[in-house]
């Protein structure tokens, strides 16, 4: 079953019936951020697929946002028809912020959504010196794993089996994450433990 994205976050924020914009000051104290300030900044245009499920009853949601990366705040802002904003997501030294402008109270606490953001960009290791071959580390509390093949990270994997409320993660790099500068045409996000998949697909990337 597709769900096309009327206004909001996709899939998740299906059935909006109001407009009315709120904004929460979120802190879930299980996932952790690091500050933006110590993150490289970025700007990129994005289309993302969620997919939720399996069998008959998997849902798949579409929806466009633009990332922001600068100085002391990382910006997302995620757009309806016509490129209206339906939300607009804020971390900074502060905390996170969250307005949304159209539909129910999201299903899950926001800053997740920041999570797999910086398990994209942000949660990276040393490559290997000559761009070939497997590095392992721990990052912001998670045991992560990349696997380098000509100059080019492709692979990243996220947890452990072996570690209680490890959340396993595997994220598939297209063309464009090199050893100088990561801005990859596509992304593939598997979050095995939640049952859920991200297709980003990235563009001006600045």
């Amino acid at each position: 079953m597709k769900i096309s994205m009327a206004c909001g976050l996709g899939l998740l924020l299906v059935g909006a019936s109001g407009c009315a914009a709120r904004t929460e000051v979120v802190r879930d104290r299980s996932i952790v951020l690091r500050e933006p300030a110590l993150l490289r900044d970025m700007t990129v245009r994005q289309h993302l697929i969620v997919t939720a499920g399996a069998g008959p009853s998997v849902q798949t949601g579409e929806f466009d946002a633009v990332l922001q990366k600068r100085g002391d705040t990382l910006l997302v802002v995620g757009l309806g028809p016509a490129g209206v904003r339906a939300f607009v997501m804020k971390q900074t030294s502060a905390g996170v912020t969250f307005e949304q402008r159209f539909g129910p109270p999201l299903p899950f606490p926001p800053e997740r959504i920041l999570l797999d953001i910086h398990r994209v960009f942000f949660r990276t290791i040393p490559p290997p010196a000559n761009g070939e071959g497997v590095t392992e580390a721990v990052v912001d509390g998670e045991a992560v794993r990349e696997r380098w093949l000509g100059g080019a990270l492709r692979e990243r994997m996220i947890g452990r089996a072996d570690v209680p409320g490890s959340e396993i993660v595997s994220i598939q790099f297209g063309e464009g994450c090199v050893v100088d500068q990561c801005s990859p045409k596509t992304v593939l996000l598997r979050n095995e433990t939640r049952g859920y998949s991200l297709e980003i697909l990235n563009e001006e990337f600045r």
